[in-house]
């Protein structure tokens, strides 16, 4: 017997689609939801551990954990999604992966922009006294962190692509937005004037 026939994660609706080619959607999109909180815990770790390091300023970690502010509302989404599959929670669910590739690329532009012009030694010091520095040119530090933002980016792109693949078989296009308030309905379309007046003559 296979597992989504004990899990019942497929339906009539998604059943042609998959996750990475192979796996049910639905399963795949909760992975990525685990994913998604591992991923805000570790950054969220790493960056209250840099309080710790004496070579780092103190303030470079507020404005990392500033950075990380869409992950971790994108998080919050993911846990709602978990407590309960409706439409508005599958709408917030490819928001989320928007909102982590959002606070990937702030984090890697920050890191890129403190330790480039801000930090004032020559090699990078990563770690604690408790446990030991670990050094790294300024130019292999950075090299490394925008190479696994880029990383992230693109694979939380994939996921996006699959929530919102999740959320179209479930519900369906969704309606345009009209920006306008209904203005728009109110301008007369190319061409319509002009047939009405040549009917009038």
């Amino acid at each position: 017997m296979c597992c989504c026939c004990v899990c019942h994660c497929q339906d009539e609706e998604d059943r042609p689609y998959s996750c990475c080619g192979c796996f049910p959607i639905k399963c795949g999109l909760i992975t990525i939801g685990i994913l998604t909180l591992l991923v805000t815990v570790a950054l969220f770790i790493e960056i209250f551990y840099c309080l710790l390091n004496e070579y780092i300023h103190w303030w470079y970690v507020p404005v990392a954990l500033l950075m990380i502010c869409p992950l971790i509302v994108g998080s919050i989404f993911v846990i709602r999604f978990f407590t309960k599959d409706q439409q508005g929670s599958r709408t917030r669910m490819w928001i989320a992966m928007l909102l982590a590739i959002i606070s990937f690329t702030l984090l890697a532009i920050w890191n890129l922009i403190y330790f480039q012009w801000l930090y004032k030694y020559d090699i990078v010091f990563a770690g604690a006294d408790v446990v030991g520095y670990t050094m790294q040119t300024k130019k292999a530090f950075m090299v490394w962190s925008l190479f696994i933002g880029i990383v992230l980016d693109f694979t939380w792109a994939y996921f996006l692509c699959v929530a919102t693949t999740y959320a179209t078989c479930k519900d369906g296009e969704q309606e345009p937005i009209d920006w306008t308030g209904g203005a728009g309905d109110m301008v007369p379309k190319m061409g319509e004037g002009e047939g009405e007046g040549e009917a009038a003559k």
